[in-house]
């Protein structure tokens, strides 16, 4: 009784434990099913939050990824991995050019977890973020007028950026008010130069 006992409170370790030997031999295919057998059998396990985060790591897609790195963040802020995950969703808006999203979770990962090297990295995509200028073209009060204009001026890859209750479209980043004149000027655009912040 004692032993069938003791192998059942190892279990979650020792499929943590398998699942973790295949992510590191790259078997990715057998790690990501590993992991996930483990979130169905042990949701509520000490290593909940590295197997969600190692099932993060492993999905092809990053949107797929970023519910179970919202899941770790959300139901294990105190987890080691927390940090990461939460950097990593940063790096999923930044990546798609989602600067104010991005911005707002690298701060929120200084805030949250100032003493990891996670803040140090989310510091330096900061200052990279804020050091961008963009070109406003629009101001509206309404999406549907953001995106007639936004269409209107595809070729120059226009976004949308949501402010309160107000839509603006930006063309950019640029590193420089000086690249950013210029390209109004070589694109006949009379408009403002932005930053995020």
């Amino acid at each position: 009784m004692y032993s069938l006992l003791l192998i059942l409170f190892l279990l979650p370790k020792e499929l943590y434990n398998d699942a973790k030997k295949a992510y590191e031999k790259g078997n990715f295919e057998l790690a990501t099913k590993k992991f996930e057998q483990f979130l169905i059998k042990h949701p509520k396990d000490k290593l909940t939050p590295l197997a969600l985060y190692y099932a993060a790591k492993l999905r092809k897609k990053p949107e797929n990824a970023l519910s179970y790195y919202e899941k770790l963040v959300s139901n294990y802020p105190k987890s080691e991995v927390a940090p990461n995950a939460l950097y990593d969703i940063a790096q999923y808006h930044y990546a798609l050019t989602e600067y104010q999203e991005a911005l707002e979770i690298y701060e929120k990962v200084i805030s949250s977890y100032p003493n990891s090297g996670s803040a140090k990295a989310a510091k330096q995509y900061i200052e990279k973020i804020t050091s961008f200028v963009f070109i406003q073209v629009g101001y509206f009060s309404t999406q549907e007028n953001a995106h007639r204009l936004a269409k209107k001026l595809k070729e120059l890859h226009p976004r949308m950026i949501k402010d309160q209750q107000h839509y603006r479209v930006w063309i950019g980043p640029f590193s420089s008010p000086e690249e950013a004149k210029n390209f109004m000027l070589q694109n006949g655009l009379k408009s403002i130069i932005k930053k995020i912040k």
